[in-house]
Order: C-alpha cells, then sequence, then structure tokens
C-alpha cells in the first residue's frame, strides 16, 4: 500500500465518518503511521531496512548516512574490520591484537588509529530508518505482506490520541499478534557473513 492507500485503511479502522474527525486529520494520521514503522523498525534489525554505503572520511572520520539506525559491519579491501567492543578499547587502541578499530562517536564513524593512506573500498553495512511517507504515492519499505500489522499499530496510535483506551488495547493486541508472526518468520540474522581463515589474522588493517 502506498501512503493515500495506508491512510484510507486507518481511517477505515478508526470508523472515521466522510467528514472527518477533529482530533484526527490526515496529517495526524500520517504522523500515526509514522509511529507505527518506528515501532515495527525497533522491534529487530529487519532485512528490508539493510543497506551500504560508501563512507568518506577526513582524519578517520566519516559521517554517517542520514537515515542511519544501526551499524552492522564495516569492510575494507574486501576484508571486515574489527570493530571496537567499548569506549576503553577504542581509545587504547594499542592494547588491542589488530590494531585497527572502528566505532560510532556521536554521528560520525570514526576509525583508530588515523589511516595514513587512502582507504581501499570501504564499505559500511548498515541498518536504515524506514524513510518518510511524503508523497502519496509513496510507500513504506515494510513488505505489503505485514502492511495489517502498520494498520493495526497506526490505529492504536490513534485511539491513543483520540483517548479511546479500549480500542487502543484492542489495536495493540492485534500489531503484537502481528509482529510475533513476522519476528518468527524472519531469520534472526541479516547482513554480510565472512569466511574466516585460520592462521593469519583475517581483520582488516589501514596502517
Amino acid at each position: 500500500m502506498n501512503r493515500a492507500q495506508l491512510r484510507a485503511a486507518v481511517k477505515e479502522r478508526l470508523r472515521i465518518p466522510s467528514g472527518g474527525d477533529a482530533r484526527l486529520s490526515d496529517s495526524a494520521i500520517h504522523d500515526c503511521i509514522a509511529l507505527a514503522l518506528n515501532d515495527i523498525g525497533e522491534e529487530r534489525h529487519w532485512p528490508w531496512l539493510l543497506a551500504t554505503a560508501v563512507p568518506v572520511f577526513t582524519a578517520g572520520v566519516a559521517p554517517l548516512p542520514a537515515d542511519w539506525a544501526h551499524s552492522a559491519d564495516f569492510f575494507v579491501n574486501s576484508r571486515r574490520a574489527k570493530r571496537a567492543s567499548s569506549l576503553a578499547q577504542f581509545l587504547d587502541v594499542t592494547a588491542d591484537v589488530s590494531g585497527c578499530l572502528w566505532m560510532e562517536v556521536g554521528a560520525n564513524l570514526q576509525l583508530t588509529p588515523v589511516p595514513t593512506q587512502v582507504l581501499v573500498a570501504p564499505v559500511l553495512w548498515y541498518y536504515r530508518s524506514e524513510p518518510a511517507l511524503t508523497i502519496e504515492n509513496q510507500s513504506p519499505l515494510l513488505p505489503s505482506a505485514y502492511h495489517n500489522t502498520l494498520i493495526a499499530g497506526a490505529a492504536y496510535h490513534g485511539n491513543m490520541r483520540r483517548k479511546e483506551f479500549d480500542a487502543a488495547a484492542q489495536d495493540k493486541g492485534e500489531y503484537r499478534e502481528g509482529v510475533n508472526k513476522l519476528l518468527k518468520s524472519v531469520p534472526p540474522r541479516s547482513g554480510p557473513r565472512t569466511i574466516r581463515p585460520s592462521g593469519a589474522s583475517y581483520w582488516a588493517t589501514w596502517n
């Protein structure tokens, strides 16, 4: 469904009359749909939200993608780079065997030590946020098979705004049931897989 179809489905579920509801304008329903999409996105790192980007580094720092929600993996020269397990490990890089680490610092991807050469084929695998539905024919990344769960979630937020708490509880129950089915239908891990060779370190290095 696109935004117009989702809005119509939510309005039908909420039994909004043709004349409208002062408590739930079309703009408010769009907000409810966005909230429900965000709710689903926070349930798990879904495969349809997995994306890649080529970070551009300056002195070992590159801005994260605008739609970034969570990093999955970072590769340099076709090798997986080691992610710092803590800030202490990142700051005390000399104590790490691989000698090269990455982590998110604020809105940036940061490397230590600072690379002294241009990185070869850096690729960040990450999970993005659902894009905002800003036009009528735009559809969410969420597969259409799960749009009924999205509609139930949006109706929950709509009924909460109207303070119709019994109806909201029913919506929440249907939303949760749909999400549980979705969780069972999608493998728990999605993303790049690497073969770890024996012997020498397989971690990427840049100095």
